[in-house]
């Protein structure tokens, strides 16, 4: 009995086509989020108390809250993309819920 758990661990050509099969799903809710956060996503612009208008996407996020020099306007850019995302919310979700079950198929123990 010790010998047989203590042996490699070998699929059956099935077994093994059905494992790579499943691998090949893994990545995909990864890449279904990317598309989603950065292609797929309308930023909207907020115009700032000096007149700029600024397109609140990942660049103009940052580049408002380190150059923004009145509170009301960094607190304006800073609220704008959470309207972006609650408009998705179900779909976040769904990826999420996605990412846990490719885990707990793959038997990875580690979420970093």
């Amino acid at each position: 009995m010790e010998a047989y758990r203590q042996q490699a661990h070998v699929l059956d050509e099935a077994g093994e086509k059905l494992l790579s099969y499943s691998s090949q799903f893994g990545g995909t809710p990864r890449s279904i989020y990317q598309e989603l956060s950065t292609s797929d996503i309308d930023f909207p612009t907020v115009t700032l108390s000096d007149g700029r208008e600024i397109k609140v996407s990942y660049g103009g996020y940052r580049e408002a809250l380190e150059t923004a020099r009145k509170q009301e306007d960094r607190e304006a850019v800073f609220k704008v993309p959470y309207g972006t995302y609650e408009a998705n919310k179900s779909t976040y979700a769904a990826i999420l819920q996605q990412c846990v079950a490719a885990r707990l198929v793959s038997g990875a123990g580690s979420w970093l």
